[in-house]
């Protein structure tokens, strides 16, 4: 290795999130959040497909099953990559409207993780500090 970076990709993403590299396939997924695309780099033909959600994505991870899991602006969904159908699972925060999911990965166990944040910028929270 030269070191040497070298742009492999000129997605022009607007907000290109959550690289996750699949062994077994040869390929890496990643999304653009506001484009609403989960994307499949492929390193040996040089090709990115992506695929349209219809909504934010904040992040992507394969599935043993096959497919990966999404975690949309309205909750997790499966996406088979051959129909690029959506299989919505569940919306944790069907209480928040104002939130989206954002970036989140598996952990060891194999549980699917993701945070959630405001969809418009919001204000910064002022520090707590303690009273004297």
């Amino acid at each position: 290795m030269n070191g040497k970076v070298e742009l492999v990709l000129d997605a022009r993403a607007e907000v290109g999130e959550s690289p996750i590299w699949h062994a077994q396939r040869q390929v890496l997924y990643w999304v653009d959040i506001l484009k609403c695309q989960v994307h499949i780099y492929n390193p040996a033909t040089k090709r990115d497909r992506a695929i349209h959600v219809g909504q934010f994505v904040g992040t992507v991870v394969p599935r043993k099953a096959g497919g990966v899991m999404v975690a949309l602006q309205r909750g997790f969904a499966r996406l088979d990559l051959n129909t690029e159908m959506l299989d919505f699972i569940a919306d944790p925060e069907a209480d928040k409207p104002g939130n989206r999911f954002n970036d989140g990965k598996c952990d060891p166990a194999g549980r699917f993780w993701a945070g959630t944040m405001p969809i418009e910028g919001a204000e910064p929270t002022e520090p707590t500090t303690e009273e004297e």
